[in-house]
Order: C-alpha cells, then sequence, then structure tokens
C-alpha cells in the first residue's frame, strides 16, 4: 500500500509538473504582449510581436501590434501639429522655442549659430488689397522660398503674424550677404513681398532670450532705416 502509494503521488507529482510547464509555455504569448506594452508605455518602443499565429494568441499579439502602431502614429501627428503652424508648415512659437534652446545646447565649441529675425513689411497691405487668401499664399511663400537657403540642422519658425525667425549654423557675416541677396530677389518677383531682417550672432554663455531681442532690436533698425537688413553686434 506504501508503495502504490508513494507511485500515486509520484504520478500526481509529474503530471502537476508538466502541466505547469504546459502553462507556462501557453501563457507565453501574454506575457510577450505584456512586455511589448510595459516597452512601449516606458520608451515608446514599438512591438515586433509574432503574427503568423492562427489561434488565440496569434490573433492577440496581431491586434496589439496593429493598435500600438496605430497610438504611435496619433501620438506623433498630436505632436507635430503641437510644434508646428498649420498654414505655413514651420515651427510656430512653442516648436521654436523648443528648437533654438535645443540648437544651442548642441553647438560644438567654436561653431557658430545665428538667429535672424525677418518681418513682412506690407502684409497688412496685401490683405487689404488682395485678401486674407493672398496675405496667405505670401506667408507660404516666404516660408517656401526660405528652405533652399537651409542647412541639414537649420530650421525656420513663425512667431506669429508676419514675423518669422530662422535659426542658421553659420556666422553673421557670411550670412548677411546671402540673405540680402535673397530679400533682393524676393522683391524683384514681387514688390509687396519685402522683408525686413534682423541678425545677430550667438556667443557662448548668451542666454537663448537675448540673443533673440538682439536679432529683433536689428530688424527693427532695419526697418525704420529701410536698409532691409541689419546686424546687432553682442554689448
Amino acid at each position: 500500500l506504501v508503495q502504490v502509494a508513494m507511485l500515486c503521488l509520484a504520478a500526481t507529482l509529474a503530471g502537476t509538473a508538466l502541466t505547469l510547464y504546459l502553462l507556462h509555455g501557453l501563457l507565453a504569448p501574454v506575457r510577450a504582449s505584456a512586455a511589448a506594452l510595459d516597452a512601449f508605455d516606458t520608451h515608446a518602443v514599438l512591438p515586433q510581436l509574432p503574427e503568423d499565429g492562427h489561434d488565440d494568441a496569434g490573433l492577440l499579439m496581431r491586434g496589439l501590434n496593429r493598435s500600438l502602431r496605430r497610438i504611435d502614429d496619433g501620438v506623433r501627428e498630436l505632436e507635430w501639429i503641437a510644434r508646428h503652424d498649420a498654414l505655413t508648415g514651420a515651427l510656430n512659437r512653442h516648436g521654436g522655442n523648443v528648437q533654438l534652446t535645443a540648437s544651442i545646447a548642441a553647438l560644438a565649441e567654436g561653431a557658430a549659430f545665428t538667429v535672424a529675425v525677418l518681418d513682412m513689411d506690407a502684409l497688412k497691405q496685401i490683405n487689404d488689397q488682395h485678401g486674407h487668401d493672398a496675405g496667405d499664399r505670401a506667408l507660404v511663400r516666404i516660408v517656401q522660398e526660405l528652405k533652399p537657403l537651409l542647412g541639414p540642422k537649420d530650421w525656420i519658425c513663425r512667431q506669429g503674424g508676419d514675423e518669422f525667425l530662422v535659426g542658421l549654423h553659420d556666422d553673421v557675416q557670411a550670412l548677411e550677404g546671402r540673405l540680402a541677396e535673397w530679400a533682393a530677389a524676393l522683391v524683384a518677383s514681387d514688390p509687396l513681398l519685402r522683408v525686413s531682417i534682423g541678425l545677430a550672432g550667438y556667443v557662448p554663455g548668451e542666454h537663448a532670450h537675448a540673443l533673440c531681442r538682439r536679432a529683433d532690436t536689428a530688424m527693427y533698425r532695419a526697418k525704420r532705416s529701410g536698409a532691409g537688413i541689419s546686424v546687432e553686434l553682442p554689448a
């Protein structure tokens, strides 16, 4: 009887162990799905779960892959909307502030960086004479015409209304001539597309707001004098 009892106990333990092993294997897709959700939530890493299964586990992982990709696409779209101007596609004020801070922080020692403030001189005149749609087209054209001047790290931001902030990884002396030629060509194509431009080169240790204020001061000086472009040197 003892031997029979021991045999039954051994068989029960073996069966239990086998059952637990099989359950562990059956729950593997659930663990993988939970790990994928955690990775997406913590690090925004999209899952690469296998999708070739035709059982319930395969349905679960295919659905999870699809849902998380849609969520990721939606988040990226919302992030783009939050940082870009809907009309021109340039960065908006918030996006420009973020990018300006990032550009300064990423500058290598001794690298040149210049901020340009551009203001359209005749946007109100365009709106009054030709309608707001024409004014919108003029703003879009400013951005499109500027893009060929931008390097891979450069950016343009619409500060609001008819004013733009441009971050350029080059020194003021080189940019002054290039932007003056660009502005002259713009006016030659359409006299109403006059812009006043202020430039300020970054000084190591300078705060981003101080840099923008210097460029803004130069822009208003150019507007008052009719010079078209002006450079504000550091104090």
